[in-house]
């Protein structure tokens, strides 16, 4: 017999929230489902994956990570915030960082790029034969970088 997950009133309240929102995500909705159909009894989870349509691991994996933070979750609904109670759970629900280098660009640098892609060549003071009337081209990186204050090089 597989693990049973476990979910309290309160919680199960704030899953079926989530499934109901119109503003979840189909993911986050899914995830809840699956905690929800493993307080069955004996619901193994090809069963579970069966039902809701994905892969049994999929149904093994969120179901093995609300059991376990099932302790964490019964001491915050002991201090009565529901608030404090459902970010946890949104915690649980949510994708975990995904492994990688981290992004190159930071937001700000992206907004300068942007905003120097959409300037006018008469605004920028470059001639529409000039490096930043072709984008795609290694010279229109070129004088982006020129016109950028950035750690590294475009080009």
């Amino acid at each position: 017999m597989p693990p049973q997950s476990e979910v309290s009133d309160k919680q199960d309240a704030i899953l079926q929230q989530i499934i109901r929102r119109h503003s979840s995500s189909q993911s986050l909705v899914r995830r809840a489902q699956i905690v929800r159909a493993g307080t069955e009894y004996g619901r193994r989870d090809t069963q579970i994956g069966r039902d809701l349509n994905c892969s049994t691991q999929m149904a093994r994996i969120w179901r093995h990570r609300w059991i376990d933070v099932w302790d964490q979750l019964l001491a915050i609904e002991a201090n009565g915030n529901d608030q404090e109670l459902e970010a946890a759970i949104m915690a649980t629900l949510a994708d975990q960082p995904r492994p990688g280098t981290p992004a190159t660009f930071t937001a700000e640098d992206i907004c300068q790029l942007v905003k120097v892609a959409c300037e006018a060549p008469s605004v920028t003071g470059d001639s529409v034969e000039g490096c930043c009337a072709v984008w795609d081209s290694k010279e229109g990186l070129c004088c982006a970088d020129t016109r950028l204050i950035m750690p590294y090089s475009l080009c």
